[in-house]
């Protein structure tokens, strides 16, 4: 399997006054969980084999991207085991490599971290997918700065999120 951006990691410190916002756009987005351990919980924008995560609460000044995931690169024996709870009380579990930041709000932006579900575990973006992923705007030590995503919602309307 090539690798494939599995998610974009869009910090915000209000996550649901950021979901209001980004269904304005037509972005809706569904309660994903909570981290435990971590003190976060997230909503996905779920974009089929893709998806835009809001993680809350952020400790930053304003609501941005953090980081990107890529699925499909073969992870060693020492990727970090991780989990949330959604709302029904399923587990969702995974592991990630390349994790260089003492925190995730400290990731290097410019360097994608690697991400493997464990099997069985269903893809965050395939439940009820608003649109698919088009695009992804890099810039220079700022790494993430927009997503583009094409709308499934008729018209073939494209929203960009910065």
């Amino acid at each position: 399997m090539p690798a494939v951006i599995d998610h974009l990691i869009y910090a915000v410190r209000d996550l649901d006054a950021a979901a209001a916002r980004l269904a304005e756009m037509g972005l809706t987005s569904y309660f994903g969980g909570t981290h435990p351990g971590l003190g976060t919980s997230n909503r996905i924008v779920p974009l089929g084999q893709s998806y835009i995560e809001l993680l809350a609460p952020s400790p930053l000044d304003e609501d941005r991207f953090l980081g990107w995931m890529l699925r499909g690169v073969p992870l060693g024996a020492d990727a970090v085991p991780m989990q949330r709870t959604m709302p029904d009380g399923v587990v969702l579990s995974w592991r990630l490599a390349g994790l260089t930041a003492p925190s995730l709000w400290e990731l290097d932006p410019m360097a994608p971290v690697f991400i493997e579900w464990d099997e069985g575990v269903p893809l965050p973006g395939s439940l009820d997918p608003v649109g698919v992923l088009a695009g992804v705007e890099l810039a220079p030590g700022r790494g993430v700065v927009a997503a583009r995503v094409e709308l499934y919602d008729g018209g073939g309307r494209e929203v960009v999120l910065r």
